[in-house]
């Protein structure tokens, strides 16, 4: 799973990025960029800040979870918290804990960045279509990103509670 991670994240990044430039010279000179939870439009800035809004949010995340996943096996192991810390941090185990480590983080990554791409989707198609309004319930679908995401943690919490029988 982590190969496949490894190279979804980026193309996932990447993606994000070809899409602000393509939407780029498509948006209105001023973009509605906030919504409330009904998805009507409440904030507005200039397209050139969206756009740069839009790439430095991909980037920064990307950067800061790419780095999470490749600083992991060499913090020192009092940094790690983990359930059951000496079985897991093992030698023999260190690796596979850090490559499982690695690998959730970049499953985040990828639910973040498919989230941001929906997200920019929406407030394009919003300033587009000249409603100014999301087509998807914004709570539902950041709720579902959040459940999503807890999941994803807790499938770890789970995975780690225990050392195998």
């Amino acid at each position: 799973m982590n190969r496949a991670l490894r190279i979804l994240f980026p193309l996932l990044v990447a993606a994000a990025i070809m899409q602000a430039g393509w939407q780029h010279g498509r948006l209105p000179e001023r973009v509605a960029t906030h919504f409330d939870f009904a998805g009507r439009a409440n904030g507005w800035m200039s397209r050139e800040v969206q756009t740069a809004a839009h790439i430095g949010i991909v980037l920064f995340l990307a950067a800061m979870l790419e780095g999470l996943a490749r600083l992991g096996p060499r913090l020192p192991d009092e940094m790690i918290n983990l359930p059951q810390c000496d079985y897991w941090l093992a030698p023999e185990r260190r690796a596979a804990t850090h490559a499982r480590l690695a690998a959730m983080v970049r499953l985040i990554g990828c639910l973040l960045m498919g989230f941001f791409l929906a997200l920019f989707d929406q407030v394009y198609r919003a300033n587009v279509n000249g409603t100014q309004m999301l087509t998807a319930p914004a709570g539902l679908v950041v709720g579902g990103l959040l459940v999503t995401v807890g999941l994803v943690i807790a499938g770890g919490g789970v995975r780690f509670a225990r050392p195998p029988a």
